[in-house]
């Protein structure tokens, strides 16, 4: 497999066409084509999809307006996807320094130097990575990162969505108080407008996939608890407003007292998880109905410790469970990567809260592959944590203390060690000037410009 990299001209780039038109040629092919492959649209699009990464494709769209069609068509992106699952590791923004404290968020690359690919490179030397445009915030914290944005909290306690690729800032206004008192703000997730509710034009379908289209659309969840009762609070910004949902007990099933939720949203097929911490159990909010309930981890897995699982998405749409197991005794320890039915969950999910029985998680999850950790991470190696499962990674550790290990779910191999715990960044999908978006004010031109901008190599 090669890449746009490799190549400096379109000439030295056609010189590499031979294999695959031999691949594809039947019959007598065009004299035009023979002579410059690329002339071909077919064989154009053939040799994109073949391209290492999302930052390439970017890349490679900047050679002429015809390729940028060709790149940017919703058919095209999403044969790339199909190929391409996981986005490109660009780096970490650490979101604590390991001693329980929320600083600065600090931003730290996958890679330097040799080894690094260039077109990552570029990226992070044209966009605002360090976060420059927020000198005037100290009290600048990171909630949440997903699919190339960060969810940042403002010293005023109002949000903001920004691209550190195309520079790009939108504004949240503070939650809204209506009163109640006592009321506690748990955590924020950040999700792309409508996802899972089917209503949305800046989500569309993809094969099983899910593909988000703009960033002019998101939304973001707000847990919040009261005593005994629990309420999800959204921003949309369709409407630019918030809206309270009502406070619920969510269905227990016997226990008396409501558990602890963890301070950590997590994401995977249209619902959000909080970790609980006295039993082995979820708390789930389904995004198209923005309905709470509890549900069972995989059977025969108890986990007393909450910290040794996540849960989040091996791929788009398609949710999982990554956890540790035999840390204790003498099993050797093992990662495990339980994967979500989603029809099933739907089933039940369709189900009066009295009627499904929290046994029942059999028909949920499934095990579909694990890995011994020193086969993955080294003999040397020890992690009892899963911090986090997002878009196709997971991150591990030992404690808050010890390096944090991103290790690609796709492969089961080790992508890189960081030293503070935080938020992996990856490569936003679409990248920015290819994704589609219902914005009237961003022309084609504009996309263009913001390619070039910030995908261009060079000083």
């Amino acid at each position: 497999m090669w890449g746009f990299g490799d190549f400096s001209t379109r000439e030295q780039l056609c010189a590499n066409c031979s294999s695959l038109m031999a691949e594809e040629k039947e019959g007598p092919a065009d004299a035009a084509v023979v002579a410059n492959p690329l002339h071909d649209d077919d064989i154009l699009r053939e040799i994109l999809l073949r391209l290492p990464s999302a930052a390439s494709l970017a890349q490679a769209a900047l050679v002429s307006g015809r390729w940028r069609r060709i790149a940017s068509d919703s058919k095209f992106l999403c044969r790339f996807r199909e190929r391409h699952p996981s986005s490109p590791l660009v780096g970490l923004f650490a979101s604590d320094d390991g001693r329980g404290c929320a600083p600065w968020p600090h931003f730290y690359p996958a890679l330097s130097g040799r080894g690094s690919d260039p077109d990552i490179t570029a990226v992070t030397r044209k966009g605002d990575f360090f976060l420059t445009r927020f000198d005037g915030e100290p009290s600048l914290r990171l909630r949440d990162c997903r699919n190339g944005l960060l969810l940042l909290s403002l010293e005023d306690s109002s949000l903001c969505i920004y691209d550190p690729v195309s520079k790009r800032r939108v504004g949240i206004p503070r939650r809204p108080h209506d009163g109640t008192a006592g009321s506690q703000c748990l955590a924020d997730c950040l999700l792309d407008a409508g996802r899972g509710t089917g209503t949305s034009s800046t989500v569309r379908q993809c094969g099983q996939r899910m593909m988000p289209q703009a960033m002019e659309s998101f939304r973001v969840v707000s847990l919040q608890q009261q005593s005994q009762e629990i309420r999800a609070l959204v921003y949309d910004s369709n409407t630019l407003e918030w809206h309270h949902h009502p406070w619920v007990s969510p269905p227990t099933d016997g226990i008396k007292r409501l558990p602890k939720w963890g301070t950590t949203a997590m994401y995977a097929a249209g619902n959000v998880f909080w970790r609980c911490a006295q039993q082995s159990l979820v708390l789930v909010l389904e995004t198209s109905t923005m309905e709470f309930s509890l549900r069972p981890l995989p059977p025969d897995l108890s986990f007393h410790v909450p910290s040794r699982y996540a849960i989040g998405e091996i791929e788009d749409g398609k949710g999982c469970l990554v956890c540790l197991t035999g840390l204790t005794g003498e099993e050797t320890p093992t990662l495990e990567v339980w994967v979500l039915d989603t029809n099933m969950w739907k089933l039940h999910s369709s189900l009066n809260n009295k009627l499904w029985k929290l046994d029942s998680s059999e028909k949920w999850w499934r095990l579909e592959k694990k890995i011994p950790v020193s086969q993955l991470l080294g003999e040397s190696a020890r992690v009892r944590q899963v911090r986090m499962v997002i878009n196709g990674l997971a991150l591990l550790c030992k404690d808050d203390h010890d390096p944090q290990f991103v290790v690609d779910l796709q492969s089961m191999a080790l992508l890189a060690k960081f030293q503070f715990r935080g938020y992996p960044y990856q490569m936003s999908w679409p990248p920015a000037g290819l994704a589609t978006t219902n914005s009237r004010s961003t022309s084609s031109l504009e996309d263009t410009n913001i390619l070039h901008q910030f995908y261009l190599k060079g000083n």
